[in-house]
């Protein structure tokens, strides 16, 4: 996991700044800003905020820690094992990129989300991706939203682990109320757990 982490950060290239013109009104819109963002951040060397929950996995109350850089979260991670990080991205000196990584301690699965935000805070697209060991599934949700939260629409696909290929759902994968299904994400950047350090500095 901690190498997979680390591959997101291996391209460089000049920074790129997004349009705050820029629509999202649309699904469409949504999907152009979307990829727009996955293209700046692809030619970043770094993320902006790299920060961890550095608490115990079965501790309820997390502890957020910011970090330097990636390299220094790494080397904490080296002692200590962070199951939940998040890595933000700013354009114009606001987040517009936020992707949370979480798994368990014994790798049988984990769960990527990640955050397009509007330069006003707002969610414009959140991705959530799910592979478990639990029946081989990669579960890929998506949901837009407009510029007031509510939701424009949304989808899901199941596809196997290794093949990639479609793959039927089971039908607790299909309960709202299941783990499969449950994906913790943030509709504005300041209810994201960790706020205060997007404000620093």
């Amino acid at each position: 996991m901690k190498t997979c982490i680390s591959l997101l950060f291996l391209l460089t290239a000049p920074l790129s700044v997004i349009s705050q013109s820029t629509k999202t009104n649309t699904v469409a819109q949504i999907t152009s800003y979307a990829k727009s963002i996955d293209r700046m951040t692809d030619r970043r060397k770094e993320p902006d905020l790299v920060i961890a929950d550095v608490s115990d996995y079965d501790t309820e109350k997390p502890e957020w820690r910011k970090f330097k850089s990636v390299k220094e979260l790494e080397a904490f991670r080296e002692k200590t094992e962070t199951y939940t990080v998040a890595y933000n991205w700013r354009s114009n000196s606001k987040i517009v990129s936020s992707v949370f990584t979480a798994f368990s301690p014994s790798g049988d699965w984990a769960q990527y989300v990640t955050h397009y935000f509007r330069p006003d805070g707002s969610a414009a697209k959140i991705n959530a991706e799910m592979r478990t060991f639990n029946g081989d599934y990669i579960i890929i949700r998506e949901y837009y939203f407009g510029a007031r939260g509510n939701l424009l629409k949304k989808t899901a696909k199941y596809l196997d682990l290794t093949t990639k290929k479609p793959k039927k759902p089971t039908a607790e994968m299909l309960d709202e109320k299941s783990d499969f299904y449950r994906a913790d994400y943030y509709k504005k950047v300041s209810l994201l757990p960790y706020y205060l350090f997007t404000k620093a500095t």
